[in-house]
């Protein structure tokens, strides 16, 4: 999928392929919202669960986070 800058510019940007499915869901619910309820509906679940997981995909931790927010403010001593 290319789209064009909105900065009037004659360059393409490419749009990531992990957006396929969001954009292929949210397009067809667009197009049967009035024709065709039911199909809409189902698309609109579709695309909340593709996009869930693209939130999840771009989200993405490396060990070093964990251990960070397990041991973020962490202290030896007692606290007093």
């Amino acid at each position: 999928i290319e789209y064009k800058t909105a900065l009037n510019t004659s360059d393409y940007q490419e749009i990531p392929s992990e957006l396929y499915f969001c954009l292929l869901f949210f397009v067809q619910y667009i197009l049967s919202v009035s024709t065709n309820p039911g199909a809409a509906n189902f698309l609109m679940t579709e695309f909340r669960r593709h996009y869930n997981q693209l939130k999840v995909f771009y989200q993405r931790r490396n060990i070093e986070d964990y251990f960070g927010d397990v041991i973020s403010n962490f202290s030896a001593s007692v606290k007093r």
